[in-house]
């Protein structure tokens, strides 16, 4: 073994991702709260011996839910590790962000390693790590923990992959199975879409190398074995999802199909520069959808150097090999790309597939990791340079992801709180609506019997909050001369010692699902779920009784389990196999090293730090716009909507366009005081009659009226696609708002709109003559 300074140089470089932790708070993004929770949920069950739990006693006001069943557990795993050793939730959440980011740039160093050598490693590893998806969108903006470890997890998948295409030993085949283990657990929906692209890379490296067609068995048979040593988890997913109401994911995703135009990127937001955090947004830090223009912009001077290489016949750079890698990688990355383009709406909506996706956005994660294996490649072409110019060359493409990361380093203070995760919290925000129910968007984890879900019993929200036993029996319709106490009670098992006059039908306020079990002195018993609650019931004969209640398993999980443990059987013996063989052991040719990578990491870090002292402060990195002001704003604007608010300016992508195109609209509105009303906003695109394209939100800057302040403007998005047979010539953009509140039910019409003032205070109707919109 030895010293791999490259990979040091690599770490250290990653460490300025984790400037934004230094908040002593976290930030409260878009999911931040339902992984919390779960988190706690999972450290609570974990405190009860329970650990590989099924069911999250605390949701759904204590009814339970089995969203550890089908939800990947891994970030949760490691929240309740972190809590069980005495870390506090946000500090867990801090760390699996801090771990998660370096851990990233690791596992991209190994893999770029791996094909290009360690000065290509190095600038893989940076172009990861820094890519405004991974960097600040998912752990930020997002909050989504467990996808983010799915982006952490996988090149450390493609590395393991990599050693055993390139040794053909039984340990590396064992190394390459287990890695699979952390991918399904980390993320359910990503880790298909990235298991997909790992298999798409092994099919594609076969197809044009013939010595991993010699090994394309041992790949196949290693991606299999960690396929199957899952099965304990995927299986049931599979097999038991009309078990809990998943479909409402299914008919969400089908409504959106016809609004997927929402949720592409237009292609000059996709390459542009990462937006400036302003702090006096109101609304929040918003997401990055964007590659990041050094992450693109070295994946395509690699593409074109090396490619041009190959046409002229120069420079030899690559062995046909590893041409093939790069192609297959431009390809991944351009059929990315165009998915996140308006132009793909056609394919999202007739590739259901595609559906499961949700927003097409998604594709930044792994697009950022195909751009960062095409960078690492720059470092073969440096080495045709002289020297002096190559470690100069070298620097500034490491430094180049670094310096224009700067804008996302800095989290606004007002943009984090305090977090409390405990039961009593979690209930309180169920009630209140501050927390969906369940910790989900849409119950697709509540179970299938529940058909109405039932009010909270005070009683048992009164026993969880306090602590532990709550006693989840009905007690208030128990007939008389029945006596129930509880002798024991975890999240997936209770105990009572009954005494009843009479037969009875007790019920037991947990919800039906299936692996519910009962038994009476020791005799199983049948357990119905109640209507419409789906609450467990049972019938309890007169005398005196033992009444256990516990959660099971179901034929389905045993055949999960059963093929888990048959896998373990057949690693273990293909393992043996491959050990005893006489190794031979391909030696991957890689390009010597005339560059320094621990040099250029000590010179690009050097420069970081400068640019850091230099421009890392209020109107450099980020900005500070003061209430009644929106300095991002491209355009300036100073409209007056009736007497409860302004528009201080806009965006607009392009004025000049043509018939199907797409634009971006972005409003900043600001309110002295609270509107009296929640309004509704609309944006048109008119030639003076009606428009002929439009967008409606029924809550201006998706905002209800409490949700406004006089602390900062609310920035409001919106895209628009025109008509694909819109006639040529100028028409304007009109912007208004409305409410409904002051109307009967279903009589809104349209609405009472607030007349629009300009600056001068001269009134210009009930809506903004915003711009004028050319189309070609």
């Amino acid at each position: 073994m030895r010293l791999d300074w490259s990979l040091i140089g690599t770490l250290a470089l990653c460490l300025f991702a984790l400037l934004p932790l230094a908040t002593p708070d976290i930030v409260h993004g878009h999911d931040t709260l339902l992984h919390a929770h779960r988190m706690a949920e999972m450290q609570r069950s974990w405190a009860h011996g329970l650990l590989l739990p099924t069911w999250a006693e605390t949701f759904y006001y204590g009814y339970g839910s089995p969203v550890f069943h089908y939800y990947s557990p891994l970030a949760y795993y490691f929240g309740a590790a972190a809590m069980t050793l005495g870390a506090d939730v946000v500090s867990a959440i801090r760390l699996l962000i801090a771990l998660s980011l370096l851990g990233a740039g690791l596992g991209m160093y190994l893999f770029g390693r791996a094909l290009w050598g360690g000065a290509g490693g190095m600038l893989a590893a940076l172009c990861y790590g820094y890519s405004p998806y991974l960097l600040y969108t998912e752990p930020y903006t997002r909050g989504d923990y467990p996808e983010l470890l799915a982006f952490t997890v996988f090149p450390f998948v493609m590395w393991r992959f990599e050693r055993l295409l390139g040794s053909g030993r039984g340990r590396d085949l064992l190394w390459a199975a287990l890695s699979i283990v952390p991918l399904v657990l980390s993320h359910n929906l990503m880790a298909v879409a990235l298991f997909a692209l790992l298999v798409g890379w092994l099919l594609w490296r076969a197809l044009f190398d013939a010595a991993v067609r010699r090994r394309a068995l041992w790949l196949f048979v290693a991606a299999a074995l960690g396929v199957g040593l899952m099965a304990y988890f995927w299986l049931p997913v599979a097999l038991e999802r009309d078990a809990v109401r998943i479909a409402n994911v299914q008919e969400i995703t089908a409504d959106r199909r016809r609004n997927f135009f929402e949720f592409f990127i237009p292609a000059q937001r996709l390459f542009g520069l990462s937006a400036h955090t302003d702090a006096g947004a109101a609304n929040g830090i918003q997401m990055h959808l964007n590659m990041g223009v050094g992450q693109w912009g070295l994946a395509a001077l690699a593409v074109i150097v090396v490619g041009c290489a190959a046409v002229f016949r120069r420079v030899p750079l690559l062995a046909r090999a590893q041409y093939a890698q790069m192609a297959f990688f431009a390809l991944s990355a351009l059929a990315m790309l165009f998915l996140m383009l308006p132009a793909a709406y056609g394919i999202w909506v007739n590739f259901t597939p595609l559906n499961y996706m949700v927003f097409p956005w998604r594709f930044l994660g792994p697009l950022a990791f195909c751009l960062a294996a095409l960078a690492g490649m720059n470092a073969l072409w440096l080495r045709a340079l002289p020297k002096r110019a190559a470690h100069i060359a070298y620097a500034g493409m490491l430094l180049l992801p670094l310096a224009l990361a700067l804008p996302l380093l800095y989290i606004p203070p007002r943009d984090t709180a305090p977090l409390e995760t405990s039961v009593a919290a979690y209930l309180r925000g169920e009630r209140d609506g501050s927390i969906s129910l369940g910790t989900t968007a849409y119950n697709e984890f509540l179970p299938a019997t529940v058909y109405i879900i039932p009010g909270p019993t005070q009683r048992l929200v009164d026993e969880l909050s306090a602590g532990y036993p709550p006693d989840p029996a009905q007690r208030g319709n128990l007939p008389s001369g029945v006596t129930l106490q509880l002798l024991e009670h975890n999240p997936e098992r209770s105990v009572w010692q009954v005494q009843a006059e009479t037969d009875f039908r007790l019920e037991v306020l947990i919800f039906y699902f299936a692996g519910w079990r009962a038994e009476i002195d020791g005799q199983p018993v049948t357990i119905t779920p109640s209507e419409p609650h789906g609450l467990i019931t049972l019938l309890v004969p007169a005398g005196e009784h033992h009444l256990t209640l516990w959660l099971g398993s179901t034929p389905v999980r045993d055949v999960a389990n059963t093929l888990s443990l048959l896998s373990v059987a057949a690693m273990i013996a293909v393992v043996l196999v491959l050990e005893r063989r006489a190794p031979v052991v391909r030696q991957i040719e890689t390009p010597s090293e005339p560059l320094l990578p621990q040099w250029g990491a000590l010179a690009a870090g050097i420069a970081q730090c400068a640019l850091l002292l230099l421009f890392y402060r209020e109107g450099s990195a980020w900005l500070n716009s003061p209430p009644g002001q929106a300095l991002p704003a491209r355009y300036p604007a100073a409209f007056q909507l009736g007497d409860q608010m302004r528009l201080l300016g806009y965006d607009l992508s392009s004025s000049d366009v043509y018939p199907g195109a797409q634009i971006e609209i972005v409003l900043y509105w600001y309110a002295p005081q609270p509107p009296a009303y929640t309004y509704a906003s609309f944006v048109h695109i008119s030639g003076g009659g009606p428009p002929l394209a439009q967008l409606d939100k029924p809550r201006l800057a998706d905002r209800p009226a409490s949700g406004w302040t006089r602390d900062g403007y609310l920035l409001d998005r919106y895209i628009i696609t025109l008509p694909e047979n819109m006639p040529p010539g100028e028409y304007q953009i009109l912007v208004g708002v409305y409410t409904c509140e002051m109307r009967p039910a279903g009589e809104c019409g349209n609405g009472d709109r607030l007349i629009v003032l300009d600056a001068q205070g001269r009134a210009l109707g009930d809506s903004v003559p915003l711009a004028t919109l050319r189309v070609r």
